[in-house]
């Protein structure tokens, strides 16, 4: 089906980044400032149908964070091949806790490098992690993302294909896990796995996503700006 493409690829047909969530619960101190790079692998049934592409398979999050309260952080991250997104997460539990909880929101969009077609997003996560000794801290966390996919054409538009929109958007569902590994307090690593799944479809934007898995490692540098 020509409107089947890849769940991690933008709908402008661009590399996709930034699916992942590679963060715990817990925000920034306030004044400290996060640099984060991960690198993800992709797998879905289009990929298994097409054989491995390096540069659809392959993803990127890269990702800035800074502590602006005791329980709030703001980020930035680049989306999509030529995007960005902003976001607020905010720690439910006191501060000094083992146990955070956290929702977080933003919003984002991404043009195309090489169409007219451009899309916007909107997430809503919530996010629980745990703090160990010895700098352990696995979390896991669960989104719901807003896609409005915009002027997006099909190549060889079939019957049915020119539907009207519905105006919420494709709503993408994501599950996460993953674990933090503090090697001290400047540096940490991070593994992760995140499924992502399609529960709302708007026929008439040409797209719609496909379950699919990702799997990535990331490193993230932090210091603080007092």
């Amino acid at each position: 089906m020509t409107r089947r493409l890849l769940a991690p690829l933008a709908a402008v047909a661009a590399a996709g980044c930034s699916m992942g969530q590679f963060q715990t619960a817990r925000p920034l101190p306030a004044g400290a400032v996060q640099a984060g790079v991960a690198v993800y692998a992709a797998a879905n049934e289009l990929i298994a149908e097409r054989g491995f592409q390096p540069l659809a398979n392959i993803q990127y999050h890269v990702e800035l964070r800074l502590g602006v309260h005791e329980r709030v952080d703001v980020g930035a991250q680049w989306f999509g091949a030529g995007g960005g997104k902003a976001d607020v997460k905010v720690n439910l539990m006191p501060p000094d806790h083992d146990l955070a909880l956290a929702v977080q929101t933003g919003f984002g969009g991404a043009h195309s490098l090489h169409t007219d077609a451009y899309f916007l997003h909107l997430p809503v996560n919530l996010l629980a992690s745990y703090r160990f000794p010895h700098g352990l801290s696995p979390y896991v966390g669960l989104g719901y993302g807003f896609y409005w996919v915009m002027d997006r054409q099909l190549e060889q538009p079939a019957a049915g294909d020119e539907l009207p929109r519905d105006g919420w958007g494709d709503g993408v569902l994501r599950a996460t896990v993953g674990l933090e590994y503090e090697i001290d307090e400047l540096v940490a690593l991070l593994a992760e796995y995140d499924f992502l799944t399609q529960v709302v479809d708007d026929r008439g934007d040409h797209f719609a996503f496909v379950d699919s898995h990702l799997a990535g490692l990331a490193v993230r540098f932090r210091w603080s700006m007092l």
